[in-house]
């Protein structure tokens, strides 16, 4: 198996673009790589609604001012 057992997730950083909109870049930890998993959230009125994820091996984009 290319990346090996899941030893974990870590929350590499918590982002809002206004007070509406929040992302959430987590790296899931594996013996010989690791994953980047990103999470979309919209706020209704007072209520945080799932967007969209996405995960994908490019974990330069887990750096400050990756996009």
């Amino acid at each position: 198996d290319r990346v090996g057992k899941s030893m974990g997730f870590v929350l590499v950083r918590r982002e809002m673009a206004t007070d509406v909109l929040l992302r959430l870049s987590y790296l899931e930890r594996f013996d010989n790589t690791g994953l980047r998993w990103t999470f979309l959230f919209y706020k209704v009125r007072d209520v945080w609604k799932f967007q969209s994820l996405a995960c994908d091996d490019d974990l330069t984009k887990l750096f400050p001012g990756a996009n």
